[in-house]
């Protein structure tokens, strides 16, 4: 008698540990098992594009003042994004990447591992420039592009993480309203 309770006890338990295991292990086919609660912040307007960033952001004013738009998460990463109508016909995505690239070699303090790159940005031909802050320990990834509606886009990511999923922020990139 004790040994059929025993089994009995055992059958329960294992079928309880598997069904256990298998609500927490199971995969959600709604959302492809990706995390369907995490929070997301929509940056952008109509003239600049639009961003998704994964996380509560807010947004600020940088002390220069720019009409960019900034955001930030923990006060530690920044996203500025902005567009601009180029006032001189020389003047493209290539051009401002270089020039750019050259004011943080030449005019920047403690910038070391300075690069530029041609890149592939959401579809769209980009110039990467990134080097990092030795001061601050902040890596800065910039992205110049025309995504053909007339104007130079700039996105830039700032944070201490080379590494972080962050840098793939400008991949989101949309020149209308991401839902």
């Amino acid at each position: 008698m004790k040994k059929k309770i025993i089994i009995t006890l055992i059958i329960v338990l294992l079928i309880g540990i598997g069904l256990g295991l298998y609500v927490h292990y199971k995969p959600n086919k709604s959302d492809n098992n990706t995390k369907t609660n995490e929070e997301v912040t929509i940056i952008g307007n109509d003239d600049y594009g639009y961003l998704k960033l994964p996380g509560n952001w807010y947004k600020f004013q940088d002390v220069e003042g720019k009409s960019a738009l900034q955001y930030s998460i923990d006060s530690v990463w920044i996203v500025t994004i902005e567009a601009y109508t180029p006032n001189m016909v020389d003047q493209t995505a290539e051009t401002m990447a270089k020039t750019e690239l050259n004011n943080l070699q030449n005019n920047e303090e403690g910038v070391i591992n300075t690069s530029m790159a041609s890149i592939k940005l959401a579809d769209y031909d980009a110039y990467q420039v990134y080097g990092l802050y030795t001061n601050d320990n902040i890596w800065l990834s910039e992205w110049f592009f025309e995504p053909g509606d007339g104007k130079i886009h700039y996105i830039s990511v700032e944070g201490p993480d080379h590494n972080s999923d962050y840098f793939a922020i400008p991949k989101t990139f949309s020149l209308t309203k991401i839902k």
